[in-house]
């Protein structure tokens, strides 16, 4: 209450209500803890925080998705992690949303993130090294998956690649043939010249992995060694 001049007091100033509603925790950090690789789990961390001057830890579940893969996350001091798998590669959105619980709002958040196709490793074998000249070589070529270093959890099992594998020797197309169960054979007649032949694989790719060329294959092409005379003994 205040007093105006001559003694007279005026009425007090209106007051205004002010009602303070609940805060709201945001999810300020969602990171895959290791590449993302199509098919392959990884670990999604994310954080909840509050801004000042509001306080406390929140508590509750997070849900991280990515297209159509999806994980929850129970928060523990306002943090935590889950097992996601992608099921695509390429471009995406890596989301994180918040349910809120009693003391705090709901919140979301998204980043761009980016599914790589799982890299190729092979394995080339020969039927015979060192053939001959013009001698029948059949190459097996297997192609499979590096698993991805999560972690928490063990490696998941990597889809098979399928695919064709084609032979080269230098300038030389020795043959291709499709990928069954992660494995191909090609025999080839064309290594006719003596010394050593450098046979690389080259592998198409696929939904899943990458197309990709192997170190080289040594294959060494030589004369035959001819068998030693067996002495005759004399009948005399």
């Amino acid at each position: 209450i205040s007093f105006a001049a001559g003694g007279q007091c005026s009425p007090p100033a209106a007051t205004q209500d002010l009602s303070v509603g609940t805060p709201i925790a945001t999810v300020t950090a969602v990171n895959p803890l290791s590449p993302l690789l199509i098919h392959q789990a990884t670990r999604i961390s994310a954080s909840v925080t509050v801004a000042p001057p509001n306080v406390g830890i929140p508590t509750g579940t997070v849900m991280v998705a990515l297209g159509t893969a999806s994980c929850s996350i129970t928060l523990n001091n306002g943090s935590g992690d889950c097992e996601l798998t992608p099921v695509a590669s390429g471009s995406q959105t890596l989301s994180a949303s918040y349910a809120g619980v009693t003391q705090f709002q709901p919140s979301n958040t998204s980043v761009d993130a980016s599914v790589a196709l799982n890299p190729s490793t092979f394995q080339v074998t020969s039927s015979a090294n060192p053939s001959t000249p013009g001698q029948a070589v059949s190459f097996t070529v297997a192609i499979t998956g590096v698993a991805a270093a999560l972690t928490v959890s063990v490696s998941k099992a990597l889809a098979v690649p399928t695919g064709t594998v084609t032979l080269s020797d230098g300038a030389t197309n020795l043959g291709s043939a499709l990928l069954v169960d992660g494995s191909a054979t090609i025999s080839s007649p064309l290594l006719t010249a003596l010394g050593n032949h450098s046979i690389v694989a080259n592998y198409s790719g696929d939904a899943n992995f990458q197309a990709a060329a192997s170190t080289a294959f040594a294959q060494m092409v030589a004369v035959p060694v001819a068998p030693s005379a067996t002495p005759v003994p004399s009948l005399g």
